[in-house]
């Protein structure tokens, strides 16, 4: 624990996100926030009475926070766990197997005259290729953005159901504002060794 303790104070320089983009923790952020956003400005315009206009809003402070955050805001930069060695597979499969269930899915849906939940089917499909990045990246975040995302669309499926496709943009809406406070939350949050990071740097005795 004294090492790992060590480690993970000299392992963090302090910086200004915007002068580390190509940090994997601030290039993916990037990523998330723009499927975020997406998820945001492309559903607004199912929700009903003024709820387009907070929606906006709302996604206006989350944008802004996670800007300051994540860009502006002096924060550390920790240097992250290596990945395994299947990462890049599973990320090519994984993104294959997202693009596969929103069409097959999306299908699915026009047979069962069910169309209008495909922006929810959108958010499963998302948060369902996040989760093994979890252990391939060494990244546990990634696990509980999934599992959020994956139960976040379930529900909008399932309201559609229920209530029409007022549900099915609000899951969506309520996605992008979700992985804004994911990739805010992990700006803010000091930087955490992991037990992957601990076995990386642990003697090759101790690891069996």
């Amino acid at each position: 624990m004294q090492r790992m303790s060590e480690k993970a104070g000299g392992t963090a320089a302090a910086g200004r996100g915007i002068n580390w983009v190509g940090h994997p923790e601030v290039s993916g952020s990037l990523v998330g926030a723009s499927g975020g956003t997406v998820f945001v400005l492309v559903n607004r315009g199912g929700l009903p009475g003024a709820w387009p206009a907070i929606a906006l809003a709302a996604w206006g402070v989350a944008a802004l926070a996670y800007v300051w955050t994540t860009f502006v805001r002096v924060r550390l930069m920790p240097e992250l766990a290596r990945p395994a060695t299947s990462a890049p597979v599973v990320y090519v499969l994984s993104v294959l197997g997202m693009v596969g269930l929103i069409v097959l899915g999306a299908r699915v849906l026009e047979w069962v005259d069910l169309p209008e939940a495909q922006p929810s089917l959108v958010v499963t499909a998302v948060g369902l290729h996040f989760l093994p990045f979890a252990r391939a990246f060494r990244a546990p975040v990634f696990r509980v953005l999934g599992v959020v995302l994956a139960v976040i669309g379930l529900l909008g499926v399932t309201g559609t159901v229920l209530l029409g496709p007022v549900a099915a943009a609000s899951a969506a809406v309520l996605a992008g504002l979700v992985i804004f406070a994911v990739m805010t939350t992990l700006a803010v949050l000091p930087p955490v060794p992991t037990p992957s990071t601990a076995l990386r740097d642990a003697p090759s005795s101790l690891v069996t």
